[in-house]
């Protein structure tokens, strides 16, 4: 059987998606609901990244690399089958493990817990955006280069309660949709009695006024 090339080590991001438990996320987002005969969660999001950073980013490339890695043939119209809204919130599950792993935010030390004793969770909601290939600048609009040409850019809002650590809200949408106009969107996930930290990007007086209304509290900084 052929090797499989690659600009990445398969051998280290799949010791790190078996730190995030694929296979629990998967049907956990409904990707998976039985056990797989031949397209495995974890095969495929690896071929998803050789695909992605390698060269020839079609279905039948796609196909060709989930089946050396499951030594099986795999054909892309299976895989075709395979994409779909559940699998969008596969990866997007994959994402957000991806960001708490490499994210700097820690346990409040215990000495330190009483500051928020007060609040049932502790909200702090932030954006990042990430510049995508050219192609996809249909579906992910970005702002126009000095040639005139528009660029594809990705933009990821996220809330996380620091007091359990865990993700709340992850969204992945287009670089239109600026932090102003997300920030209603903390009128979904906030309840009485949270505290919501931002920064002044998502400055709104209506959603303020919400929040308010709610009882939960807010604070929001020129710096985060």
């Amino acid at each position: 059987m052929p090797s499989l090339p690659s600009p990445i080590s398969v051998h280290k991001l799949r010791q790190k998606l078996d730190l995030m438990a694929v296979d629990q996320l998967a049907k956990s987002c409904g990707f998976i609901k039985r056990k797989p005969k031949k397209i495995f969660p974890v095969h495929l999001v690896i071929s998803l990244f050789l695909v992605v950073l390698g060269s020839g980013s079609s279905l039948d490339n796609l196909a060709s690399k989930i089946g050396l890695l499951s030594t099986q043939t795999v054909s892309k119209q299976g895989v075709f089958k395979r994409i779909n809204e559940n699998l969008l919130r596969f990866l997007q599950a994959i994402l957000a493990n991806a960001i708490m792993f490499s994210s700097k935010i820690k346990e409040l030390p215990k000495n330190q817990s009483h500051v928020f004793a007060s609040f049932n969770r502790v909200l702090v909601k932030d954006s990042t955006s990430i510049k995508l290939d050219p192609k996809l600048a249909k579906d992910f609009p970005g702002s126009k280069n000095h040639t005139g040409k528009k660029s594809a850019t990705l933009k990821i809002q996220a809330i996380i309660d620091i007091l359990t650590q865990q993700f709340c809200y992850f969204e992945i949408s287009a670089f239109a949709k600026n932090d102003q106009s997300a920030s209603k969107d903390i009128l979904a996930i906030a309840q009485a009695l949270d505290l919501v930290i931002r920064d002044l990007g998502y400055f709104s007086c209506a959603v303020f006024k919400q929040l308010d209304e709610r009882k939960i509290f807010f604070f929001e900084s020129a710096q985060i």
